[in-house]
This record gives C-alpha cells, sequence and structure tokens, in this order.
C-alpha cells in the first residue's frame, strides 16, 4: 500500500469548446478539408483525409508536440512543443506545400501547450513562464506578452474581436477570465498643468494621457472537493456542492453565476436543482433519512419541502414551478420516481421499483421523464402515470444526461468510460452521433468523470472527475 495518498475532485468550470484535441480540420477556399493529427510518439503531424481517412503527409513537427492550431485560410499550421517546461518553440508547417518550415523560439516563454488562431495570430500558453503569449508571422515574433500568476497556465480561448481571453490554469485549480476593459483614470492633482487638450501633448506622447483600456484578470477559484450539479434553466447560474475544506462538516450548497469570480453560500448540504424562476434550490441537508428543502438564492429562509419517511436522492421541478419530481426510496421497498404537488402535497410513485436513484433527466415540456430502470437500460416514464418506455439506440449501462432544447434529442454516456464520451441520440431519426470526449488536459490521476451537467442550449458543458494522488516517500536509515 502507498505510505500516503490524496483524493481530490474538482470541477471544470469552462467552455467544453476551450479544450482543443490534437487533431482538428484544416480548411480553406483553395485547399481541400483536412484532419490535423499529431503522433507525440513519433514526432509528426500528419494530413488525413477525412472522407477515406488516409494519411495523404507526414511532416517532423519537433519535440514533444502536443498541440495543433490551422490558420484561418488553411494553409498554415502551428505545433506546440510542450515537454513539461523543457521546451520554448512552435513549429510552423506549411501545409499547402506538405512541409516543416522550422521553429519558432519563444525565447523565456517555456512550456507553450494551448493553442488558438485568432486576428491573424497563433496564441499560446507558457506553462513554466505562467504567461500566455501571441506570435506574429508577418514580422516573426512575440509581438505580446502577458502574465497570469497562474500555476501551469495551460488553454486557452481568445474571442474574435480579441478583447476577451480565458485561460485554464491547472495546478491553481482556476479558470482566469481576462478583458480588455476601460481604465478608471484618477484626475491630476490641484494646480496640476493640463496634458491634453488645447496647449497640451497629444494623447499617448510623453506627458500625455496613458492609454483609457488595458487588460483586467479576474481569477475564477475552481475549488478542489466542487461538484458541479445543476445549471439554471437560462444558462446563466451554476448550483454546486463544495465537499472540501470550504464545505464544513454538512457539506455546503454554492451557486455562481458564469463568467464572475465569486461564488454565493446559500446552506447546508448537497446541491440538487433550480427551480424554473431561478429563485429557490431544492438541497439536501444531513439527515435520515435525507429530506428535501428549499433555500432561497435572494433574501429569505431555507424551508422544509418534504417531511417523509422516505429517503430522497435527486429531484428536478416541473416547469410550473410548483411540481416536482424525485428518486428515493421508502421502507419496504425498492428506489422509485416519485411526483410530489408543493410542500404539502403527498408523493407519489410513477415509476416501477427498482431504477437507479441518481439518473432524473426531466423533458422540456415536462410530459417525460428518463430513468435507469432496473434491467440497466433507459425507460420513458410519463409524468402522468402510464407504462414507461425502452428509449431506442441507449445501450445497456448507458447514462442519460439532458434532453436537447427542442426536445428532439437526448445526450447520454457510459459512466466509467475514460474519456467519457457523450452522445447525441435523435429520438426522431434513431440517429447516434458523438457530441464529445471529455477528458482533463493533465489526466494524470483521473479515475472517473462525472457529474456531466449542459446548458439548456447544449453549446456548452461542465463537468466533475475523481483524481486520485499519490505521494512516494524514500526512509533512509531505518535498520
Amino acid at each position: 500500500m502507498l505510505p500516503h495518498m490524496r483524493v481530490s475532485m474538482r470541477l471544470a468550470t469552462v467552455l467544453c469548446a476551450l479544450f482543443l484535441p490534437a487533431a482538428l480540420y484544416a480548411q480553406s477556399t483553395t485547399l481541400p478539408a483536412s484532419l490535423l493529427v499529431l503522433a507525440k510518439q513519433d514526432q509528426t503531424l500528419s494530413i488525413v483525409d477525412p472522407t477515406t481517412l488516409q494519411v495523404v503527409a507526414r511532416m517532423p513537427v519537433g519535440n514533444d508536440p502536443h498541440e495543433v492550431i490551422a490558420s484561418t485560410d488553411g494553409r498554415t499550421a502551428y505545433v506546440s512543443n510542450y515537454g513539461f517546461g523543457a521546451y520554448n518553440t512552435l513549429t510552423e508547417v506549411d501545409l499547402a506545400g506538405r512541409r516543416t518550415i522550422g521553429s519558432i523560439d519563444l525565447g523565456p516563454l517555456h512550456g507553450p501547450h494551448g493553442l488558438t488562431f485568432v486576428g491573424g495570430k497563433p496564441w499560446f500558453t507558457a506553462e513554466a513562464a505562467k504567461a500566455i503569449g501571441r506570435y506574429d508571422p508577418a514580422t516573426h515574433k512575440v509581438d505580446w506578452i502577458l502574465g497570469t500568476g497562474q500555476n501551469r497556465t495551460h488553454m486557452i480561448y481568445v474571442s474574435p474581436d480579441q478583447q476577451r481571453i480565458i485561460t485554464t490554469n491547472v495546478s491553481s485549480g482556476t479558470v482566469s477570465l481576462i478583458e480588455m476593459q476601460p481604465l478608471r483614470m484618477p484626475g491630476p492633482p490641484p494646480g496640476a498643468p493640463r496634458t491634453s487638450g488645447p496647449g497640451g501633448p497629444p494623447p499617448g506622447e510623453l506627458g500625455g494621457p496613458m492609454p483609457r483600456k488595458d487588460w483586467n484578470e479576474t481569477v475564477i477559484r475552481v475549488g478542489n472537493g466542487s461538484e458541479g450539479f445543476d445549471v439554471s434553466p437560462d444558462g446563466k447560474v451554476l448550483l454546486f456542492t463544495e465537499a472540501g475544506e470550504g464545505g464544513g462538516l454538512n457539506y455546503s450548497v454554492y451557486q455562481r453565476k458564469i463568467g464572475e469570480a465569486s461564488a454565493v453560500r446559500l446552506g447546508d448540504g448537497l446541491a440538487i436543482t433550480v427551480s424554473p424562476d431561478g429563485k429557490w434550490v431544492i438541497a439536501s441537508p444531513p439527515s435520515t433519512p435525507a429530506q428535501l428543502v428549499l433555500l432561497p438564492t435572494g433574501p429569505g429562509e431555507a424551508k422544509p419541502l418534504t417531511h417523509d419517511s422516505i429517503n430522497h436522492s435527486r429531484a428536478r421541478w416541473l416547469p410550473d414551478g410548483r411540481r416536482f419530481l424525485f428518486s428515493g426510496k421508502e421502507p419496504g421497498h425498492a428506489a422509485r420516481i416519485y411526483l410530489q404537488d408543493s410542500s404539502d402535497g403527498k408523493p407519489v410513485p410513477i415509476s416501477p421499483e427498482g431504477i437507479d436513484p441518481l439518473v432524473l433527466v426531466l423533458s422540456p415540456d415536462g410530459q417525460q421523464v428518463v430513468g435507469v430502470g432496473p434491467d440497466e437500460k433507459a425507460y420513458f416514464y410519463p409524468v402522468s402515470g402510464g407504462e414507461p418506455k425502452a428509449v431506442p439506440g441507449v445501450e445497456l449501462g448507458e447514462q442519460p444526461i439532458q434532453w436537447s432544447e427542442d426536445a428532439n434529442a437526448i445526450y447520454f454516456y457510459k459512466p466509467g468510460d475514460l474519456p467519457a464520451k457523450v452522445y447525441r441520440l435523435d429520438l426522431s431519426t434513431g440517429h447516434k452521433a458523438l457530441w464529445k470526449e471529455l477528458m482533463p488536459s493533465d489526466s494524470a490521476g483521473v479515475s472517473r468523470i462525472g457529474p456531466i451537467l449542459l446548458t439548456p442550449d447544449g453549446k456548452s458543458c461542465l463537468y466533475g472527475y475523481h483524481r486520485i494522488l499519490s505521494d512516494l516517500y524514500l526512509v533512509e536509515g531505518l535498520k
């Protein structure tokens, strides 16, 4: 047995599109669409025909190639040579000519990793330098650098207008939101001469006013022990449980507006779901059997929601904001799904016994819920009651995550798979397509991915993961 073990749970609270794999499409008006694939061990970049999946060209790209990005016109690719901080180069590749152009020396910016291409230039992270940078192909120089002050600044997103940058900082457990914002300039001291306007130097010259915009960094902490659990109906608020040091003995329910740095503690317990109007949260504080309470997201007091002999697990609001579904187990029965009308109503079971109490996926219209039956298959359960129907296309052991906003599809994945593969099932055609592969960029020690959350529009996702890290100690002098 290892002498010491650390177990951590982290929540990746960034857009899934931020995590670029080492393979992408390069396309332009003159070049055919191509798939770019890095082979780290062979230190090569392959151009693959996406139709036939045949390799049409292969070029050397230097030590430890980690990420690749193509220029907007699809004629040039840039590869980061990472080496966990040992290297400080990008490799430039001529995709049209199918040849390696050469290495780009980044100077002190060691450990380049994440890449994106915006405004005609490649942007990159430099982990060992705790910085991000931008390379100008026209001048063949790094023309911009900004320090993040965070450990292992890993991946990068730059908005098309270059006014917002998002980075993930692995070892700090943070996300940096870097925005171009107006400066609040103090006025001149009393009696000081004017420095602009008539008789003053032009803006930007010696003695003139400083630039009126600058980068502002907001560091968003993604604490160890945080577990995302629900996203508000408008996709703007994340509800999560803090089970680490910040959660206390009884855990804590927090909500955070996506894009803001701070989270607001709502109360004790496990976070479950947000009401349709965003004013209330269902949570489950420690009790035996586990009950449900209402926590206000604004001013107000917590209120009991259930008071029965059922051991409650998951819950979902119906669109009317009055009724809700929950899964639970009452004495003498296996787990079922229940429907309850307000806190004074009586729970009514709507599913057979033996369902998985951790799966409760409500349709947008509130007419049916997808759950997993005792045979580990997914079923549609009518909220108004009736016989369940199997969900065609979802295989044994696969777990539904969420309906699409138009109710025409269901997203699901298979717990235990690494990376986690999220599929989208079209309910009208039965077509099943891979939507995303989810895996932290630093995958060391990752043993399980989940929960997985999607915003209602299906454009973004959040996911948690379990990581087991070990420390190995050397003891000397024992006899």
